[in-house]
């Protein structure tokens, strides 16, 4: 029981980190290798260890049925969403961090993409440097990007190991106060890459999937799911609201502190593994959750490819 405990705090921890950030800048997994199949996201029958016959749900268990999951969606996205009417363009200057920003919105998608297509070429210029050397090292060295907590901070290792043959890019006022973001996606698929905002007139790294996070492009929301392992697994719904990303909710897996083979499962509001008004719910719950947000996944539309870079690069 001893060793369960130690063995217990120290994948709550790891986990954790997982959910939360990717502190470090240089991992060996890429997207989709065969390496990185090994460490995608899902749980494999051999890896889950849950005795369903042993898990208790308490009082606080959620019915779970499409309609209220698509009532709770509604709620949450509406709240974390909808901007006030009464904002003004200055309101919004002030949140970009500059009094510069043009008042049109066609001048304001101009500079913006003056901006991200100097992003994109650094994208292509440390891709191109990582095929001739290999040293992905120096290419994660050169970062020079603020980073949020949801994101494996450097460019991304997917992309710097991969073809871009599957990639593209969109710039899009997403949460329309009047600052585009860069989405950085697959073509033919709702993983997403990379999500950035501005902040200062500088991009910032909002979101990213990286070898144990898969984050998938919703239309109305972003998919976030992370593995620490057979035992901690969580999956988030994050909107994004005035440059920031905020959580909906989320499901998770946690074992027992008595017996690391008995999965607990839990719906929250709050981050992932906090205790805070967390309910619990049975397994067949927990997987309902994850199915119903998973099937909302869409591909993003109107990219460009990142070919078509490359191509005018050499031209």
């Amino acid at each position: 029981m001893c060793n369960n405990k130690i063995l217990y705090r120290l994948s709550a921890c790891a986990l954790i980190g997982m959910l939360c950030s990717c502190n470090s800048r240089v991992s060996e997994g890429g997207h989709p290798s065969d390496e990185t199949v090994q460490s995608q996201v899902t749980i494999s029958e051999t890896d889950t260890v849950a005795d369903t016959s042993t898990n208790v749900v308490t009082e606080n268990k959620v019915e779970i049925t499409t309609e209220n999951t698509s009532e709770l969606l509604t709620e949450s996205t509406t709240e974390k969403v909808v901007l006030e009417e009464s904002e003004t363009t200055e309101e919004r200057r002030e949140k970009a961090g500059s009094s510069k920003l043009p008042d049109t919105e066609e001048d304001n998608d101009k500079q913006a993409e003056s901006i991200y297509e100097e992003l994109i070429s650094s994208y292509i210029e440390h891709w191109k440097r990582y095929q001739n050397d290999g040293d992905l090292q120096a290419v994660q060295n050169d970062y020079k990007y603020e980073f949020s907590d949801l994101a494996c901070g450097g460019y991304n290792i997917l992309l710097i190991k991969d073809d871009l043959s599957d990639v593209g890019y969109k710039i899009e006022d997403i949460d329309g106060d009047g600052i585009s973001e860069l989405i950085i996606a697959s073509k033919n698929s709702p993983f997403i890459y990379d999500l950035y905002t501005l902040v200062n007139e500088t991009p910032k790294l909002l979101l990213s999937s990286w070898e144990r996070c898969d984050v998938l492009y919703c239309e109305n929301y972003f998919y976030r799911d992370a593995s620490g392992g057979a035992a901690y697994h969580g999956t988030e719904r994050y909107v994004l609201k005035d440059g920031d990303m905020q959580l909906i909710d989320n499901v998770y897996t946690e074992p027992t502190e008595e017996n690391y083979e008995i999965m607990n499962y839990f719906y929250s509001k709050n981050p992932t593994y906090s205790t805070e008004d967390r309910e619990t719910i049975s397994e067949e719950q927990y997987e309902k959750y994850r199915d119903d947000w998973y099937s909302e996944r869409c591909i993003v539309s109107g990219l460009t490819s990142f070919d078509d870079c490359l191509a005018a690069d050499t031209d």
